[in-house]
């Protein structure tokens, strides 16, 4: 009778030990700071001349900054304004698409593929495909007309906006480039096709990529009867699916 309480107390512990204690890793202030300043720039700036509505717009780019953040600075250096190309992008595809609701639907579900087959194809690492397919979504909420649920921006001053907060998170990244010890401590850069050598859809990267386009064409159709249209990309990000986005396999 007491070992299998014994038993018990040592997996109830164990438990609870996983629940709040961190996994060993290094700290990486760097990152969140990085991440925290291309958030704020834009936030700040547009609040100085009295315009916050552009500076929230502008943090859609802003997710600029969180992709690479396993590589050096110089290979970010390379890297980075694809992912602004890709977010930009997907904001001018939801605001195309944001007069019609069945066309914001499909837009997303072409913009999940996509993002899903290169982002997971070539191993581009946390945070994935997501941000892609989150910009396209608030990017066509913002432009949808308010008879759709929608907020009724204007289109192409968003898309600006979007690229304006890109911009900006690149130079958080690779300013600090500028001073010789940052340069010789990021060493030589590997090259883009050194880390990312091909597209290489194996079966588990097929399976996932359907899970995720099913999960957010899933989502489409469930926010339209909970009024929810429009909001279809927070709706996607709580499927466990969708957040998981390898650096290796």
């Amino acid at each position: 009778m007491r070992r299998p309480l014994r038993r018990n107390v040592v997996r109830s512990r164990r438990a609870i030990r996983s629940v709040v204690q961190l996994t060993p890793a290094p700290w990486r202030w760097q990152v969140g700071l990085e991440a925290g300043l291309a958030l704020g720039l834009p936030l700040g700036l547009f609040t100085v001349i009295g315009q916050l509505g552009w500076g929230l717009q502008a943090a859609l780019g802003a997710f600029t900054a969180l992709y690479g953040a396993s590589l050096s600075r110089r290979d970010r250096l390379h890297l980075l304004p694809l992912v602004a190309a890709g977010l930009v992008l997907a904001a001018a595809l939801g605001v195309a698409c944001s007069g019609n609701v069945w066309l914001t639907s499909a837009c997303l579900i072409i913009v999940s593929a996509v993002a899903c087959t290169l982002a997971l194809g070539v191993r581009l690492g946390p945070p994935g495909p997501m941000m892609f397919v989150l910009v396209a979504a608030v990017s066509s909420h913002l432009a949808m007309p308010k008879v759709l649920g929608g907020v009724g921006l204007p289109g192409l001053p968003l898309i600006g906006l979007v690229a304006v907060g890109s911009f900006l998170a690149y130079l958080v990244v690779v300013l600090p480039l500028l001073w010789p010890s940052v340069r010789q401590r990021n060493g030589s850069p590997t090259g883009l096709r050194t880390l990312f050598p091909r597209l290489h859809l194996d079966a588990d990267t097929v399976v996932l990529t359907v899970r995720i386009v099913v999960a957010v064409a899933v989502a489409t159709l469930v926010s339209r009867p909970l009024g929810l249209t429009g909001r279809t990309g927070w709706c996607c990000r709580r499927w466990p699916c969708y957040n998981r986005a390898p650096r290796d396999g």
